[in-house]
């Protein structure tokens, strides 16, 4: 009898147990009555909808919730706690053995975003509302995140999928994207020579985003830039294809190579590849000659020039010494100091609209 007693008292203690677990196991089962909402209707303006369900992989429909606000999409969730009952706008939902599905319909500008998706337990991210995930870490972890880089080239509409399930331990999901403007796209870029040693510069360019100006630089070897002009954008914010040109007049006898800094409001700058362009010193005006050995320069026009000035810089840009003319024609001797030292310097003759310049050699 001491046994047959014993035998009937745990009997009746797990059946109290049970009937104690039923109306969670109940409530948690079936869908709730209460619940609204399109479980197909995205969220839009940064605000996710987040459908609820009971078990791990989408079961009986509870109710929604809400994350992100209208400035940022991003949002870190924890439910209050494995075990914790948090609310939807439906049933009331225990934070153990459920899932979620986040969607949230967005446009993104032409740009670069990491995304970085993180829970405990499982996760999976899709751009494109299917199975085409780009984030997918759908098992039992501690809380871990992934990241994932997304190039948007042209202004787009996605349909976002984040899913999530939670299998006991830490319940927390969270998303976030950092945002960077693409540079300006340069498609097109060349130099060609134009009669009276002018330079017709012709480029174009596409997803001016956040763009500001473009800086023409022109170098003699290759290395050393200097600015010639710089060139507003036709359209700060526009991912259309922009025409641009530029004539330099600049006279040279070799070649000389261009270039463009881009510019975006940020300050943040850039750089398209370098064109060259070989030019031929204009017979007007002449300086000589290329190898010195007394110190001595010959500028030679046979026309007048307004406002002359020569100038001397080593390969460095380091400028050695100027002289000026308010008018300058016919040959004029210049000395140059038989003080520097041998190695090759750039000579440059200058009035308000061309430029002459020669590559001279001194030796000793």
């Amino acid at each position: 009898m001491k046994h047959l007693y014993s035998y009937l008292l745990k009997l009746t203690t797990l059946s109290i147990i049970i009937l104690l677990l039923a109306p969670t196991q109940r409530l948690q089962a079936q869908a709730c009555s209460t619940a609204q909402g399109n479980q197909t209707t995205y969220g839009t303006n940064n605000v996710w909808i987040g459908y609820v369900y009971t078990g791990e992989n989408f079961g009986a429909y509870q109710g929604y919730i809400n994350e992100g606000t209208s400035s940022s999409p991003d949002f870190n969730e924890g439910f209050g706690g494995s075990g914790a009952t948090f609310s939807t706008n439906g049933c009331s939902v225990v934070a153990l053995n459920m899932s979620v599905r986040f969607m949230l319909q967005t446009t993104l500008a032409a740009g670069t975003y990491i995304i970085t998706v993180g829970g405990d337990d499982g996760y999976r991210f899709s751009m494109n509302g299917d199975a085409s995930y780009i984030i997918n870490n759908w098992n039992d972890h501690s809380y871990t995140t992934t990241t994932d880089t997304v190039t948007v080239t042209t202004a787009t509409t996605y349909n976002m999928i984040l899913e999530y399930y939670q299998d006991g331990g830490y319940d927390v999901v969270s998303y976030s994207n950092t945002y960077t403007v693409l540079p300006i796209t340069v498609n097109t870029w060349a130099a060609t020579l134009l009669p009276g040693d002018k330079a017709l510069l012709k480029w174009t360019a596409s997803d001016a985003v956040d763009f500001d100006h473009f800086i023409i630089q022109r170098s003699t070897d290759n290395e050393t830039f200097q600015d010639v002009a710089t060139v507003a954008s036709l359209n700060e914010d526009s991912t259309m294809t922009q025409q641009y040109s530029y004539t330099d007049q600049f006279t040279y006898n070799g070649t000389v190579y261009y270039r463009l800094e881009m510019v975006d409001h940020d300050g943040s700058t850039h750089y398209s590849t370098i064109v060259s362009l070989p030019m031929q010193e204009s017979a007007a005006i002449r300086i000589y000659p290329t190898v010195v050995t007394n110190g001595q320069l010959t500028v030679e026009s046979p026309s007048s020039i307004n406002q002359a000035q020569f100038q001397l810089f080593d390969m460095k840009g380091q400028k050695l010494m100027a002289r000026n003319w308010s008018e300058f024609q016919g040959t004029q001797q210049v000395a140059i100091g038989s003080n520097l030292a041998a190695g090759a310097y750039i000579a440059l003759l200058s009035d308000a609209q061309s430029i002459l310049t020669k590559q001279i050699i001194i030796i000793k």
